[in-house]
């Protein structure tokens, strides 16, 4: 979930899921309310080693990037393939 929250430059979801928070003000224009961080997995790793910080990071996706990272994502973890991390995406 919060990879493809990633994928899809989410934030609402991608707040929701790293935060337990939910939107508190007018539709479009989200307000969150304060939470506390969840359980979800950041580092969540697809076979190839993809993770939502390389997946947000190749799309130029700052404001997803800034909340993984603020939530405790891993920026040294390389993919299977290539050894890239996500500052070198």
């Amino acid at each position: 979930m919060c990879r493809q929250a990633a994928e899809e430059n989410d934030i609402e979801t991608l707040l929701e899921l790293l935060w337990a928070v939910r939107p508190s003000g007018e539709p479009g224009t989200p307000e969150y309310s304060p939470g506390k961080l969840t359980s979800v997995d950041v580092n969540a790793q697809t076979w190839a080693g993809w993770t939502a910080l390389h997946h947000a990071a190749t799309a130029g996706y700052k404001e997803i990037v800034f909340e993984l990272l603020r939530a405790g994502a891993d920026p040294d973890i390389k993919l299977v393939l290539n050894g890239y991390t996500p500052c070198l995406l």
